[in-house]
């Protein structure tokens, strides 16, 4: 664990040095999901979204184990 915290530390360090660099690149306009489908809609979506994920990664891992 301290192992990973020192490299996530001098990642940080490098990623704060280039954040000019970072922020000038191409990005997409934020979507708020409850701007456009309210809050109901909003929490729906994202709970179908995050369970085809899931499916998709269960599906994904148990290929891998056939294989």
């Amino acid at each position: 664990m301290l192992i990973t915290l020192v490299f996530f530390i001098v990642g940080s360090v490098i990623g704060t040095a280039h954040f000019a660099w970072w922020q000038s690149l191409p990005a997409f306009q934020p979507v708020s999901l409850v701007n456009v489908a309210g809050v109901g809609g909003g929490i729906g979506i994202s709970l179908v979204l995050f369970a085809a994920i899931a499916f998709f990664t269960v599906i994904m891992e148990n290929a891998a184990t056939v294989i």
